[in-house]
Order: structure tokens, then sequence, then C-alpha cells
């Protein structure tokens, strides 16, 4: 229970608002870091994987209206997917150049 200026309870107990749970940013979180050291995103996908957290925390607010929240995880999973897709590109490149040296030989 929280306390105010005069020393009351904020809320009655048990009827204290729900603690925000960060799921959908853990989760996001955790791919990001898999993908940054595992090698296959860098510096240069800052911006987008910035991004991503900020859609993944509005996702995660319990104060933003249901449709914000659904907005933002929908647009955090297109970006997500655009991250990846960069992702096979550049495994793609590589697997590319081994080729070109296989036929090479």
């Amino acid at each position: 229970m929280t306390e105010n200026d005069a020393g009351l309870a904020d809320y009655l107990p048990g009827l204290e608002p729900p603690a925000a749970s960060s799921v959908v940013s853990a989760a996001y979180a955790k791919a990001i870091d898999r993908l940054r050291s595992d090698g296959v995103i860098g510096d240069e996908h800052a911006g987008i994987c910035a991004s991503i957290m900020v859609l993944a925390e509005i996702a995660d607010a319990r104060n933003t209206k249901a449709y914000a929240r659904n907005g933002a995880l929908q647009e955090a999973h297109e970006q997500m997917r655009t991250l990846l897709e960069v992702a096979a590109r550049k495994g793609d490149a590589d697997y590319a150049e081994f080729e070109a040296w296989v036929n090479a030989k």
C-alpha cells in the first residue's frame, strides 16, 4: 500500500493496481541481445532496435489503451521482421561468397 502526503493510503488493501509486467519488452530485449552476440546485427541497426524496444514498452504499459497497445505490438513485430530480413540478407551474402569460391575451384 502506498501513502500520500496526508499519510493516508492511496488504495484500499487488495485493490492496488496490478504491477506492470514487461513480458514483451523482455522477449524483444533477449532476441536483440542474442542477435548482437551472434554478430548478426551491429551498431548500424541501433535505430531499429531502439524503435522496437520503445514499441514493446508501449505494448507492456497497463495504462495504455488496448488499441494503442495492439498497434504498438503489431508495429514492433513488423520492425522485428524487418530486422530479421536484414539479418537473413547478410547471411545470404556470406553464402553467395562461399558458393562463388566453391565454383571457382
